[in-house]
């Protein structure tokens, strides 16, 4: 049997980068682009990764294979990056499908090992095989079309089509043209969206930042919500208000039937506490650091996830003991931290 196989690297949906440049009204340059002006936009977006492996060009026929060998399928598949849950929907339904990992759980970036392996579990009982720590080699395909990937052991995984997620890499090159303190690629800002220039700010995707849940680090989050709140924190800072960010980061993916939902930043927990039985596909796990609450993820449960969101939010917190009891609403359950 064939196998329709997904290298998964990054579970989030990336979004746009802002920066503002408050130049002073002289002459500047940055990637041949001169401006003479008080106040600049600069924007980028994060490019997808590179997939770093030989005959990775094969990979863009894919498309064109699934539609002519999977005729079930109604109208014409478009592999789009925006339609990539879609196609892996359909997918599913038509065709036996495997998940190559390449690390040692699922969504290890996002979630607890009890999550991990809960998707795995539920991925397989739809039909899904799950290999985990499987590094990807190469791809085999006889001319322009991919019949397979090999494995670094050498195994053959045969495959009608390869759906390939590697996510997004954050590129600061023009912002180390001007000076800017930069870090892997991330633009280091403060808690106003100020750059080491504070005439310039930034927001989004390819900014590492400090965050009140972060337990002192500093962070990039990949996600819609951060780049649309951080933007405004970085608007404030270019009118000459001060308002730090603190905005609850929340995150979500859709998978199947089943609908995961993160608040809060897990960074650093000593300990979590699962709330009702993954067994029945309606759960939470919430995250706690030296006993206080600071983050969840929810499968198929809303209202834990509102509870919490909102929680984080207003600064209160959950009593670990008393979170697991499922027969009280959990909302009941938040205190002032």
């Amino acid at each position: 049997m064939k196998l329709s196989s997904r290298l998964r690297f990054n579970p989030f949906p990336a979004s746009a980068f802002l920066a503002l440049l408050l130049a002073s009204p002289t002459t500047w340059s940055a990637e041949k682009i001169r401006f003479k002006t008080s106040a600049v936009p600069l924007a980028s977006s994060e490019p997808t990764g590179l997939l770093k492996v030989p005959q990775s060009k094969k990979s863009s026929s894919e498309v064109e294979d699934f539609t002519e060998k999977k005729q079930t399928l109604e109208g014409e598949v478009r592999y789009t990056k925006a339609k990539l849950d879609n196609v892996q929907k359909q997918l599913a339904m038509q065709t036996a499908a495997g998940n190559l990992e390449a690390a040692d759980r699922l969504i290890a970036r996002a979630v607890s090992t009890e999550t991990s392996e809960f998707f795995r579990q539920a991925h397989e009982r739809r039909g899904t095989s799950v290999r985990l720590g499987a590094q990807l080699s190469h791809f085999v395909g006889e001319g322009d079309h991919v019949t397979g990937v090999q494995l670094a052991d050498g195994e053959v995984i045969p495959a009608d089509i390869v759906l390939v997620g590697i996510g997004v890499i954050a590129r600061g090159e023009l912002a180390e043209q001007l000076g800017l303190e930069v870090i892997n690629g991330a633009i280091v800002v403060d808690e106003f969206a100020r750059t080491s220039d504070h005439r310039v700010v930034a927001a989004g995707d390819a900014v590492l930042l400090p965050h009140p849940l972060g337990g002192g680090t500093q962070v990039r989050l990949e996600s819609v919500q951060n780049a649309v709140d951080q933007s405004r924190i970085a608007a404030a800072s270019l009118m000459g208000k001060s308002e730090p960010y603190h905005a609850v980061p929340w995150f979500w993916s859709d998978q199947a039937d089943l609908k995961l939902q993160i608040a809060g930043l897990s960074t650093g927990y000593d300990q979590t506490v699962v709330r009702g039985n993954p067994d029945d596909e309606k759960f939470s796990v919430l995250y706690y650091r030296a006993g206080r609450l600071i983050a969840i993820d929810t499968v198929n449960d809303a209202p834990d996830y509102m509870a919490v969101r909102r929680a984080l939010g207003d600064g209160q917190t959950i009593d670990p003991v008393t979170a697991a009891d499922t027969s009280v609403k959990l909302k009941t359950l938040v205190i002032d931290a």
